[in-house]
C-alpha cells in the first residue's frame, strides 16, 4: 500500500511539473514565432487521436522519447497525431515547438456578419476548398525575371540627371494553351553595343511573341530573315507586327503563312574599295545616296576580303564602330593595295517615314510538290519626311527630275543673320586669266559681309569649284578653287542633294517538283516595281522588270555497293538557265559576291538584260573524293559575250585533305577581249597524336589578259600574280 502511494506521488509530482511547464509559457504574453522547445508528458490509452497542443506545431520539431515516427501520423497544423499502433507505455514524453498562431481555427479582420447584407458584391471568405479551384487566368507556368533601376547623376555644375534601366524576359503559358516569350529591354539613354566582340547583345527592344496551336503572333522588334527564294535576299531589322500559321487541312497538303506589317529601320547598302597599303583603317563606309555620317545597324553588316567572309572581334579579322559607320581591320588581316574590300549592311535612313509589309505562303502537296509565293513591298511615305523639309518651289523641281535623282541638286543659298557661332560666306567677283568669275563664295567672319549660309554637297572629283578649307572653323568651311583651261577643279558645289521617297515592291513565285528521290526541277519567276522618285510620274513606264530561272537536277549511282549498302560512285548532274531584265531590281545582290570579278566586269556596271546557261557534272567516290566540271555561258546585253570552265576536286580521308581548281574565263566586249587564267591548290596533313596540328601548303595565281582589238595592245588593267604558302 505505501509503495502504491509513493508511485502514486510521484506520477501526480510529474504530472504537476509538465503541465506547470507547458501553462508558463501559455500564461501571460503570447509565445513568439518561433517558441522556446516545449515538453510534456502524456497518456497515449485511450482514443487513437491524441491532442498535442492547441497551437501548430513546428514540423521536424516533434519527437516522442523511446517511439519511432513510424507508429504514428502528425498533423501539426491541427497540434495532434494518430495512433497506427500504440505504444506499450503507461506514459510517454514529447518534446516540440509551436508556432504562435493555430492554423486550424478561423481568423477575420472583420466578420461577415458585420458587413451590410445590401452590398452589390457578397464579402469573400477565404476557405480551404477555394485554394484548389481554378482561377480565371493561371500564371502557374509563367517565369519572369529581370531587374529594374534608376540612378542620378550629379555634374560639376550642379546639374542633376536621372537615369533608368529596365530588363525583363517572360516565357510560359497564358490559360494553359498561349504559350508567351518576352524580351524587353529600355535604357534612359539608348545605345548600340560596340562591333569589336564576335557576339552582340541587343539594346533598347521589345520582342513579344505568343503561341497557340499552330498559330503564332511577334510583335515589337524582330528579324525578316532571307526567305526560300532564289531572287528575292533580305534581313531586315524592323518593329511592327508578324502573323504566322501552319495549316495542314490534310494528311499530305502543308501550308505555311505569314504577313508582316513593319516599320522597317534601315535601308540595303554595299561598299566595293581597294585596300591602302599598309592602313589597317578605319575606313569610312558610305550609304546608297553619298551618306557620309549615318549609323549602321548592329549585327547587319558582312565584310569580304577577296571574296572571303570575315569574322568581327578584336581577336579575330575587323571591328566596327556603327555609330561612326567604320571599320577596321586586325593584324590578323593585313590590309595591302591588292586586297578587294567588300562590305554590305544596313544603316538607319530616317530621310521619310518608311513601311515595309511582307506576305508569304510556302504549299507542300506530298513529298514531291512545293510551291512558295512571296510579296515585298517597302516604300517611303513622300509627305512625312524627317530629316529634310521640302518647299513647294523643291516638290515641284522634283517632279521634274524624274528618274534621274542623281541629279536632284537644289540652290542651297539663303541669307541669315550674322553671328560669330556661324559658318557663313560673302560673295565676290574674282579675276583669274582674264577670265571674270561671279557670284562666288568665300568664308568671312566680317558683320558686315558674311550674310550667306550654304550647304555644300559632294558632286565628284572635278566636277565642282570648290574644295575643304584647311580653315580653323567650328565646322566644315570651304574653299573656291579657279578653273584650269576650262576644267572644273574641285569636288563640292553650293548646292543641296534633295532626297526623294521611293518604292520598291518584289513578287517572286518559285515551284519544286521531285520526279523521284533522285531528280527535280527548280522553277522561280521573279518581278520588280521599284519606282526612286514618288514626286514624279515622268518614267513610271521604266520601273516594273522581271527575271526567271529554271534547273534540272539528277543523281545516278554507279558501280557496286560497299558492306554498309552504299554505292561506290555518285554521278550528280546539273543544268540551269537564269533571264535578268535589265530593269529588274533586287532587294540586295542575289548572286556570288564574287560575281562581277568572275566574269571580268566593273562594279558599277550599268544595267543591261542577262542571260547565263550552265552545265555541271560531277562524280563523288565513297565520301572522301569529289571530281567535278562546270561549263558556264553568260550574256550581257547585246555586245558582252562570255563562257567560263571551271574544273576542281576534293579528297578528304581525316588524315589527308587537298582540293584544287582550275578556272578558265574569255569574254568579248566590243572592242575588248578577255582571258582570265586561276588555278589554286592546296595540300595538308593532319597529326592526330600531336593534338590535331596540320602541315600544309597552299598555291594560288591569276593571270588576267585584257587586250584591245585590233590594235592587239595590252590593257592597263590586267594584272598577274603567284601566292606560294606553307601553314602549321
Amino acid at each position: 500500500m505505501y509503495l502504491k502511494r509513493k508511485y502514486a506521488f510521484l506520477l501526480f509530482f510529474l504530472l504537476l511539473f509538465g503541465s506547470g511547464h507547458s501553462s508558463a509559457q501559455e500564461a501571460g504574453d503570447k509565445p513568439p514565432f518561433y517558441s522556446s522547445k516545449r515538453a510534456k508528458l502524456l497518456f497515449p490509452a485511450g482514443a487513437d487521436t491524441l491532442q498535442i497542443d492547441s497551437l501548430a506545431i513546428l514540423p521536424g520539431s516533434f519527437s516522442i522519447r523511446n517511439v519511432p515516427d513510424t507508429l504514428y501520423q502528425l498533423y501539426p497544423e491541427a497540434g495532434f497525431l494518430v495512433w497506427h499502433n500504440k505504444p506499450g507505455y503507461f506514459l510517454i514524453q514529447v518534446h516540440y515547438r509551436v508556432w504562435g498562431i493555430s492554423f486550424s481555427s478561423s481568423m477575420a479582420h472583420k466578420y461577415p456578419e458585420l458587413i451590410d447584407s445590401n452590398l452589390a458584391f457578397p464579402a469573400f471568405r477565404f476557405t480551404e476548398e477555394e485554394s484548389f479551384k481554378a482561377n480565371q487566368l493561371q500564371y502557374n507556368n509563367l517565369e519572369y525575371s529581370g531587374t529594374y533601376g534608376r540612378s542620378l547623376s550629379l555634374g560639376n555644375q550642379q546639374d542633376v540627371s536621372l537615369n533608368s534601366q529596365f530588363n525583363l524576359q517572360l516565357n510560359g503559358y497564358l490559360m494553359d494553351s498561349i504559350q508567351v516569350e518576352a524580351a524587353v529591354t529600355d535604357n534612359n539613354i539608348p545605345f548600340q553595343p560596340e562591333g569589336n566582340t564576335q557576339q552582340i547583345q541587343e539594346f533598347d527592344q521589345i520582342f513579344i511573341r505568343f503561341t497557340k496551336g499552330r498559330h503564332r503572333l511577334t510583335a515589337g522588334d524582330y528579324n525578316l530573315d532571307r526567305p526560300n527564294s532564289y531572287f528575292i535576299n533580305f534581313n531586315k531589322r524592323v518593329q511592327g507586327l508578324m502573323y504566322q500559321m501552319d495549316a495542314q487541312d490534310h494528311a499530305k497538303v502543308k501550308n505555311k503563312l505569314g504577313i508582316s506589317g513593319s516599320i522597317a529601320k534601315g535601308q540595303f547598302a554595299r561598299n566595293l574599295f581597294q585596300g591602302i597599303e599598309g592602313n589597317q583603317g578605319p575606313y569610312k563606309l558610305t550609304g546608297n545616296n553619298g551618306e557620309q555620317f549615318f549609323i549602321v545597324l548592329a549585327g547587319t553588316e558582312k565584310v569580304y576580303i577577296d571574296g572571303q567572309l570575315l569574322e568581327r572581334g578584336e581577336d579575330r579579322d575587323y571591328i566596327i564602330d556603327y555609330n561612326t559607320a567604320e571599320v577596321k581591320f586586325m593584324p590578323r588581316r593585313l590590309i595591302t593595295k591588292d586586297k578587294r574590300i567588300q562590305v554590305e549592311f544596313e544603316y538607319q535612313d530616317r530621310n521619310y517615314l518608311n513601311t515595309l509589309v511582307y506576305l508569304y505562303d510556302e504549299l507542300q502537296i506530298g513529298d514531291k510538290w512545293q510551291i512558295n509565293m512571296h510579296a515585298y513591298s517597302n516604300q517611303d511615305a513622300r509627305n512625312q519626311p524627317f530629316t529634310q523639309s521640302l518647299s513647294a518651289a523643291q516638290k515641284q523641281f522634283l517632279a521634274g527630275v524624274g528618274d534621274d535623282i542623281d541629279q536632284a541638286f537644289f540652290n542651297s543659298v539663303h541669307e541669315d543673320t550674322f553671328a560669330a557661332n556661324k559658318i557663313l560666306y560673302k560673295i565676290v567677283d574674282t579675276l583669274v586669266g582674264s577670265v571674270l568669275y561671279d557670284s562666288v563664295f568665300v568664308y568671312s567672319t566680317s558683320p558686315d559681309s558674311a550674310r550667306f549660309q550654304v550647304s555644300f554637297s559632294y558632286v565628284g572629283e572635278g566636277m565642282g569649284d570648290y574644295i575643304i578649307a584647311g580653315t580653323n572653323t567650328n565646322g566644315r568651311s570651304y574653299s573656291w578653287v579657279a578653273p584650269i583651261d576650262g576644267m572644273q577643279q574641285g569636288n563640292y558645289a553650293p548646292l543641296a542633294l534633295l532626297i526623294t521617297p521611293k518604292m520598291h515592291q518584289l513578287f517572286s513565285l518559285g515551284t519544286i517538283y521531285r520526279i523521284d528521290s533522285f531528280k527535280k526541277i527548280d522553277l522561280a519567276l521573279s518581278a520588280s516595281n521599284y519606282a526612286p522618285n514618288l514626286f514624279s510620274d515622268r518614267d513610271k513606264d521604266k520601273h516594273w522588270g522581271g527575271a526567271g530561272k529554271m534547273s534540272y537536277e539528277e543523281q545516278r549511282f554507279l558501280g557496286n555497293k560497299d558492306s554498309s549498302g552504299i554505292p561506290l560512285f555518285t554521278w550528280s548532274n546539273k543544268l540551269s538557265y537564269e533571264y535578268v531584265q535589265s530593269r529588274f531590281r533586287a532587294i540586295a545582290p542575289f548572286r556570288d559576291v564574287e560575281f562581277a570579278r568572275d566574269w571580268n566586269l566593273a562594279p558599277d556596271e550599268a544595267a543591261a538584260d542577262e542571260q547565263l546557261a550552265t552545265i555541271m557534272t560531277g562524280l563523288q567516290y565513297k565520301k572522301n573524293t569529289q571530281l567535278q566540271y562546270q561549263l558556264s555561258w553568260y550574256l550581257r546585253g547585246t555586245l558582252y559575250r562570255a563562257n567560263h570552265h571551271k574544273v576542281s576536286f576534293a579528297y578528304d580521308d581525316g588524315t589527308y585533305r587537298a582540293a584544287g581548281m582550275l578556272s578558265y574565263m574569255s569574254s568579248k566586249k566590243m572592242d575588248m577581249q578577255t582571258a582570265y587564267l586561276r588555278p589554286n591548290l592546296f595540300v595538308e596533313r593532319k597529326f592526330r597524336r600531336l593534338g590535331g596540328v596540320s602541315l600544309g601548303t597552299r598555291f594560288e595565281s591569276e593571270k588576267n589578259s585584257i587586250w584591245h582589238q585590233p590594235a592587239d595592245t595590252l590593257s592597263a588593267a590586267s594584272f598577274a600574280f603567284r601566292v606560294l604558302s606553307f601553314y602549321l
